[in-house]
């Protein structure tokens, strides 16, 4: 089986042209492959900005947390240190709150209530209004109802001056219900039933 010479030419011509072909994909196909490494690496400089830029959020967010916490604890339980941690679970990132008095530490979302978590609490809702920028309204239900003066701990004359300086220093305005008997609050308008 030979070929004669035609033969032989018009397969060399129709092998070049499968051949420029094939060089002409290629070279289309490394451009889109550098434009896909390109896009990559710029997607992973985007990632490591947005991280940047996360982390500097949980920490600026981590300090005005804990500096409206502890301000508060330090009027109304001194000795107390209040933390929060930000931990990666599960592709999202959790908040762990810590109260801290020497090496005890106490969970304050796995605790039952008490003066010291009520006060915790009611810190985070105000740090939280107050990162919200916008005038905060507070309804409050009884929020002196674990400072009995049977207590060790007597703050209700500082909780008092805690919501005054809300009302004052930061323009909260509060609509409470509960005694307030020891507490040195003056309302705008009281009701007695």
């Amino acid at each position: 089986m030979s070929l004669s010479l035609e033969d032989f030419h018009k397969k060399v011509v129709s092998g070049r042209a499968q051949l420029d072909i094939a060089e002409k994909s290629l070279k289309t196909n490394r451009k889109k492959l550098d434009d896909l490494q390109s896009d990559c690496d710029n997607q992973k400089k985007a990632l490591a900005l947005l991280q940047d830029v996360a982390s500097k959020t949980q920490d600026q967010l981590k300090d005005a947390v804990q500096k409206s916490v502890q301000n508060c604890l330090d009027l109304l339980f001194p000795g107390y240190e209040f933390t929060v941690n930000f931990v990666p679970k599960r592709g999202k990132v959790d908040a762990e709150f810590r109260i801290c008095k020497g090496v005890a530490e106490l969970d304050p979302l796995d605790s039952s209530g008490g003066g010291l978590v009520d006060s915790v609490s009611f810190a985070l809702r105000v740090g939280c209004l107050r990162l919200a920028g916008k005038r905060p309204f507070l309804l409050l239900d009884e929020p002196f109802g674990h400072l009995r003066d049977g207590e060790v701990v007597k703050p209700r004359k500082e909780l008092g001056q805690v919501i005054s300086t809300l009302v004052d220093k930061i323009g909260v305005q509060v609509l409470m219900v509960g005694d307030v008997a020891g507490t040195d609050i003056n309302a705008d308008k009281e009701y007695s039933f």
